[in-house]
């Protein structure tokens, strides 16, 4: 999966107490379905395995592109 052209930087738009918020929340996301809540993407999808295979990888993007805006930022938190 690829990022599509001309794709929006969201995390520019947020603050850092936004940033460390929106980071926590997606570690907390992946680390349930890979700590034994493997159906929580699929049950946020309503059972479509696709969605919850595109959520779960969204996720993984955005929680790598969090943290390197935490670096980029010289924040404490993403060490």
């Amino acid at each position: 999966m690829s990022p599509a052209r001309g794709a929006a930087h969201v995390e520019v738009f947020l603050s850092d107490d936004d940033l460390i918020a929106f980071n926590v929340l997606l570690e907390k996301l992946i680390v349930a379905n890979y700590g034994g809540q493997r159906d929580l993407f699929l049950s946020l999808a309503d059972g479509d395995q696709s969605m919850a295979s595109d959520m779960l990888t969204g996720a993984c993007l955005f929680h790598m592109a969090s943290r390197r805006v935490m670096r980029e930022r010289n924040m404490p938190e993403a060490a």
